[in-house]
């Protein structure tokens, strides 16, 4: 899936360059293995064909993956492409509503996991910048019915699992409530003086953050197994569907 970037400038106070966030649903891959491996035992019960999944931002669909008639239907669009009015600058250390839920799109009862990635880029190039910490990123997230798995969460990324069931048709609570960025980047500057003109250079000049989601999902049916094969991570699942984090083989 191609990545586009949004790119909202600090003016006047600081020059330097933030991008809106990118959003990539995740491949065939994961998805696609559970419905392999299962299609084997369940093919009666089971449409392979009806699962889907969706991003929502503020409560509306910004992207989309469904296979609907042995085809994946794909729909994208930006993140934050309304988090600032018209002509509207964005502040350092403010709270921008960036509500991030997940939504059951296909026909399947599903578990959904969300890996969110984020980090800093200068001047147009593609690899992450390290001068900077992706910590500076902020973003709030809820915990509602949502763990992380520290295992394999790190600085850069956050591996989240919803607990629950997520029904045909049905939406998880937020994962994420707002966004911000940190406001000690404004203040490491360089002023210096050329007879009576006074030059500040911002450090960070440059510079954007880039955060990225990708979100998948598993069918319900022998859960624990298929999120084994699907996600390899091990989980348990109990009599109400509850999901959690280790399993026989920790």
């Amino acid at each position: 899936m191609r990545k586009r970037k949004n790119v909202f400038w600090l003016r006047p106070a600081l020059l330097f360059a933030v991008s809106g966030v990118l959003l990539f649903l995740s491949t065939v891959g994961s998805t696609r293995a559970a419905l392999n491996y299962y299609s084997e035992n369940y093919e009666v019960r089971l449409n392979v064909s009806s699962i889907g999944v969706s991003l929502l931002e503020n409560g509306k669909v910004v992207s989309s993956r469904n296979y609907i008639d042995n085809e994946w239907s794909e729909t994208s669009r930006p993140l934050l492409e309304n988090m600032l009015d018209q002509d509207e600058k964005l502040v350092l250390g403010r709270k921008y509503s960036e509500s991030l839920a997940v939504e059951n799109s296909g026909a399947i009862d599903s578990y959904v996991r969300v890996i969110l990635y984020k980090n800093w880029t200068k001047d147009e190039e593609e690899a992450a910048d390290t001068e900077l910490s992706p910590d500076l990123i902020r973003l709030e997230l809820t915990g509602e019915d949502w763990i992380e798995d520290t295992n394999a969460s790190t600085r850069e990324r956050t591996v989240l699992y919803y607990t629950k069931v997520v029904p045909s048709g049905g939406r998880t609570p937020a994962f994420c409530s707002s966004l911000s960025l940190d406001p000690s980047i404004g203040r490491k500057v360089t002023v210096s003086r050329e007879g009576s003109t006074i030059r500040t250079a911002y450090a960070y000049d440059g510079y954007r953050f880039n955060l990225r989601a990708e979100v998948d999902a598993v069918q319900n049916h022998n859960a624990e197994e298929a999120i084994k094969s699907a996600w390899g991570v091990n989980v348990s699942v109990s009599a109400d569907g509850t999901l959690s984090l280790g399993g026989a083989d920790d």
